[in-house]
């Protein structure tokens, strides 16, 4: 008897500790990528004590994303007829922005140095309310226009809710 109460108290030990509550009624935003092969990963927490998170419609014509933690950053502005969900080429005309906290020098997408960013308009259902949101994926090469150094962007996901102005 001593032996199944054990057996019983560790199975539910082990069940319990590995469950994770998603259930919290609260979208998880967060942005995450690979910059030249290193992992990083943001959300609201981490990134608004040291700077931004923003995911902002200028309108129906200009998308604007950011996330800034310290001197890091990653951004991108869209400026379109109609931005709705689809795939857009990120060049001089619209662009991708990343700035590096190894060397502190900004880089930026142009006709050579391009990429992608796929975005999905829709709607967190909460108990509470109904929250506009974006969701994506994002690669993209950039340069330093002043050294010629290229970095690579590659892997990048996000879910944000998105603001209308």
């Amino acid at each position: 008897m001593k032996n199944t109460f054990l057996r019983n108290l560790f199975f539910c030990l082990l069940f319990f500790s590995c469950y994770k509550d998603d259930e919290s009624g609260q979208l998880q935003e967060y942005m995450k990528f690979k910059a030249d092969g290193e992992k990083k990963s943001f959300g609201p927490g981490n990134a608004l004590s040291g700077g931004q998170f923003a995911c902002e419609f200028l309108g129906d014509s200009a998308l604007f994303i950011a996330v800034k933690y310290g001197v890091e950053s990653i951004a991108f502005y869209i400026k379109s007829q109609n931005i709705t969900t689809g795939t857009f080429s990120l060049n001089h005309q619209y662009s991708g922005f990343y700035t590096s906290p190894k060397d502190f020098k900004g880089y930026k997408t142009n006709n050579s140095n391009t990429g992608t960013i796929t975005v999905k308009k829709t709607i967190y259902q909460s108990p509470s309310s109904n929250l506009p949101v974006l969701e994506g994926e994002f690669s993209f090469k950039a340069i330093d226009t002043t050294t010629g150094k290229v970095i690579d962007i590659t892997d990048g996901q996000f879910v944000m809710r998105s603001f209308q102005y």
